[in-house]
């Protein structure tokens, strides 16, 4: 009998400890989710939701890349001159009156014939549905003087063209300055490198603005 109850005993031991075991393993869950539940609302509070020239430029780099989750489709429209032609000669953006006509002898089908594309770059033939769209709605426009101390605005926007995602840079130059030009445009690979040395942003998620950027100390 004796040699019963100590058995007793101990599993009445042992069912406290596991018990208490339970106990505990949940209220570490439970604390586990109330530490998640913070983090979460502490990101949330923290995640920039418009530009601030004080903020680091990673905040407002962050806050741009934010903007080139929204694509637009690109159809797909045979490369002729006569669609080219078919652009018009000046595009209304949201900040100006771009120009698609001639550079010096060059038309822009000559431009866009001459550079085609290679291993990493689109073949921007595929891209004339993109030039108005782009142009007439960027996700952001920033200027900078980064080219050869020469005034430009840098238009971006993420297009799917043939199923593939990627991020398009239409190039104006402000070299004259009554008729802003569009020299080039292309896809990047890695934008921090094509902006940061922007100096201001000047359009963004449908609004004029005019944003200083802070310059980039490292590379992210």
């Amino acid at each position: 009998m004796r040699v019963s109850r100590l058995n007793e005993e101990k599993l009445d031991r042992v069912r406290i400890a596991e018990s208490k075991v339970r106990i505990a393993e949940k209220r570490f869950k439970e604390a586990l989710i109330e530490l998640e539940r913070l983090l979460k609302e502490s990101n949330e509070k923290r995640k920039v939701t418009k530009l601030d020239s004080s903020q680091p430029w990673s905040n407002n780099l962050s806050y741009l890349k934010e903007l080139l989750k929204v694509s637009i489709e690109v159809t797909d429209i045979e490369f002729t001159e006569e669609n080219v032609k078919k652009l018009g000669t000046y595009i209304q953006s949201p900040i100006e009156e771009v120009y698609l006509g001639k550079i010096g002898k060059e038309t822009q089908f000559d431009k866009i014939n001459r550079k085609k594309g290679s291993r990493r770059d689109i073949d921007r033939r595929l891209l004339l549905d993109a030039i108005p769209k782009v142009i007439k709605n960027p996700a952001f426009i920033i200027e900078t003087k980064y080219f050869q101390n020469e005034n430009r605005h840098l238009y971006f926007k993420s297009a799917i063209v043939k199923n593939k995602k990627y991020i398009l840079m239409f190039v104006v130059s402000l070299q004259d300055t009554s008729k802003p030009k569009l020299i080039s445009f292309q896809n990047v690979d890695d934008i921090y490198k094509k902006i940061k040395e922007g100096d201001f942003v000047l359009f963004e998620d449908g609004r004029k603005t005019r944003v200083k950027l802070q310059k980039a100390t490292s590379n992210l």
